[in-house]
């Protein structure tokens, strides 16, 4: 079996124990609205499903599921195609950290997590949209770094130069692409995202921004003509397929299909 949609079926840790070892060639496995699934459930489908690309995980069912996104963190460097449903509890830093696992991930479906900002979208480094960090924190850590380095060679002067390349080893490049492989972004009903990380993802091909009532026209026209490689656009609430600046002569705007 390569193709498994358990949605809304009870997956107790004994039941998740026996899928992994029954169905070993998994590829794509829906689980939403599973009550009871657990976090060492999904340790057991993440070690007996090595071939695993494609999950869809989310909450509701009526059951009380114990993960959290922590617990996707093992599978995050092999899946190619990820939906979190109905996660209201959910904070910009645990996306992130699972995002930054991910890149070879292509299509992402994030759907009723009022609480995910745009921070939750961007790497760490970065700034903007109210989350702090940035390139304030970018300053700081050189500063750090820098004093580091100093210690190091008043101690002993062979150690300049390994200072000199731990320095180097440290510093994250501020134009290294986020989620170089995502295709594809589906965040309906994403409250709390306005929209400015939206052009750091220079792969997209297609964006749905169904029900975020947070992103504005201005927003969604700012995104649309920096994803040169955009051919899709769902639009947020409120806003017209009048104010996207389609059909603009020369540029990938041409062909940009924008739905309501």
């Amino acid at each position: 079996m390569r193709q498994l949609a358990a949605d809304g079926a009870p997956l107790p840790d004994p039941a998740s124990a026996a899928l992994s070892t029954l169905c070993r060639n998994l590829r794509s496995l829906s689980l939403v609205a599973c009550p009871s699934l657990s976090g060492k459930g999904i340790a057991f489908l993440s070690k007996g499903c090595p071939r695993l690309t494609e999950l869809a995980l989310g909450g509701g069912g009526g059951g009380r599921a114990s993960w959290s996104e922590k617990d996707l963190l093992p599978l995050a460097p092999r899946l190619r195609s990820l939906r979190l449903a109905r996660r209201p509890a959910l904070r910009d830093a645990e996306l992130r950290e699972l995002l930054s696992k991910s890149s070879r991930l292509k299509k992402f479906v994030l759907s009723a997590a009022p609480r995910v900002t745009d921070e939750g979208l961007t790497p760490e480094f970065r700034g903007g949209g109210g989350g702090g960090g940035g390139e304030a924190g970018t300053e700081e850590a050189e500063k750090e770094e820098g004093a580091e380095a100093e210690a190091e060679v008043k101690a002993t002067t062979t150690t300049t130069t390994t200072a000199t390349k731990k320095k180097k080893k440290k510093k994250t490049p501020p134009n290294q692409p986020f989620l170089p492989s995502l295709v594809s972004l589906s965040i309906p009903c994403c409250t709390g995202i306005r929209g400015h990380a939206l052009p750091l993802l220079t792969a997209l091909t297609s964006l749905e921004l169904l029900g975020c009532s947070g992103v504005t026209a201005r927003a969604a026209a700012t995104a649309a003509l920096s994803l040169t490689k955009l051919k899709e656009l769902v639009l947020p609430p409120g806003v017209k397929a009048s104010e996207i600046p389609v059909g603009a002569a020369g540029s990938h705007l041409v062909t940009l299909a924008v739905f309501h």
